[in-house]
């Protein structure tokens, strides 16, 4: 029996491309052809082009340029293609093609001085934060044709850099602790002063002390002071951590010191169900299993053997809190892809904080030290996928 090919579809595609491709070439002359300021109104000048003149090579214009306001039509090659594809839409047709040409299309950018001077003050705001507190910006604007050119001069001038960084701790144990990480203090000598590494070292300072204990440590706590009396475009940085603050019987708030906290108990619920577990009551209820200290709850066959999670989880009673401990036993228990949620909570244990081991020799401790310890207790919940 002879072989049948039917080539009607290919004929089709063929002759639609035939078609259409004499539109396409007319429409891409059209695109060269058409004034590029042809949707510009009466009165307003498209923004052509917007060029920052830098008088320094240690810094780059292109990522001054992230801070400006206003940027001219993209282009391809030098070639404003969506603008001048938007520029051939009729503004009085609603038709497909009219709407796809809008689509594909880049409405033309209208100079607004308002913006413009947004942009120069981004910049030297940008430029503040990272040291150069003698900077100008300035801005120009050429118009012709009902175009415009923008012009910004960026004069950065001698940036500040730190000379000294010491610190002011109020809590000894946590001076102690800082002190021997400054191996990793971002900050340095002869450094730019730049505010941006400051926050930085914020960041990192609360992720330290939190994984050493300090559950109730924020960023919040450290502050920085800077003294640009020395002279020389020269800066001394101060770190201060400050004490926490307390509300008295009286309504007042009073110096407090930090608690340091471990964990008491770790809960861990393998069948998690949130409306099995309405009520202490009812929890008491479940059946328990201790394995070293961690107890696990559960209202039937938790379908994994107990040993899987409690090595997953690094959450151990008697261990400091550390956020990053937290962090890796929440990745463990996602990697056995077992639980659709895995949601790890500490609360605040209300038993009496315990007295700290001292450390350090009896003449360094303070009242405003961190000379208690505080209790947690770790909830583990693990709630299974849903069988389908």
């Amino acid at each position: 029996m002879p072989m049948i090919l039917d080539f009607s579809e290919q004929k089709f595609n063929v002759k639609f491309r035939l078609k259409t491709l004499p539109f396409i070439v007319i429409g891409l002359m059209l695109a060269v052809s058409c004034s590029i300021t042809r949707n510009v109104p009466e009165g307003r000048y498209l923004l052509n082009k917007s060029t920052i003149e830098l008088d320094s090579k240690g810094l780059n214009s292109g990522e001054l340029e992230t801070y400006l306001k206003q940027h001219p039509n993209k282009e391809i090659l030098g070639f404003r293609f969506h603008l001048r594809i938007f520029n051939i839409a009729s503004p009085y047709k609603f038709n497909r093609m009219n709407r796809w040409l809008k689509t594909i299309g880049e409405e033309p950018v209208l100079i607004d001085t308002n913006l413009i001077s947004e942009g120069t003050r981004n910049v030297l705001l940008y430029l503040q934060s990272k040291g150069y507190y003698n900077a100008k910006v300035t801005d120009s604007i050429s118009y012709y044709d009902r175009k415009s050119d923008v012009f910004y001069k960026v004069s950065p001038n001698v940036p500040y850099r730190i000379r000294n960084i010491s610190y002011s701790v109020e809590d000894t144990i946590i001076q102690r602790l800082v002190k021997e990480d400054s191996v990793n203090c971002l900050i340095s000598r002869r450094q730019l002063f730049d505010r941006d590494i400051l926050q930085e070292e914020r960041n990192r300072l609360e992720a330290y002390l939190r994984n050493n204990g300090y559950y109730n440590f924020n960023k919040d706590f450290v502050t920085f002071t800077a003294d640009t009396s020395v002279g020389n475009n020269k800066v001394d940085v101060l770190l201060m951590i400050r004490n926490p603050l307390r509300m008295n019987e009286e309504g007042k708030r009073v110096p407090s010191t930090f608690l340091r906290y471990k964990v008491k108990r770790v809960f861990v619920y393998p069948n998690y169900d949130p409306m099995t577990f309405i009520s202490k009551r009812q929890e008491s209820l479940l059946d328990t299993v201790l394995i070293d200290g961690v107890q696990f709850v559960f209202p039937a066959d938790p379908g994994i053997k107990l040993g899987v999670i409690y090595n997953a989880n690094l959450i151990r009673p008697g261990i400091l809190y550390s956020n990053d401990v937290l962090q890796r036993s929440q990745n463990n228990l996602n990697l056995l892809k077992l639980y659709k949620y895995v949601n790890i909570s500490f609360t605040e244990n209300k038993e009496k904080p315990e007295p700290k081991k001292f450390e350090l020799f009896q003449n360094e401790e303070s009242s405003s030290d961190s000379l208690l310890y505080g209790y947690l207790d770790c909830h583990i919940q693990l709630s299974q996928h849903t069988l389908q």
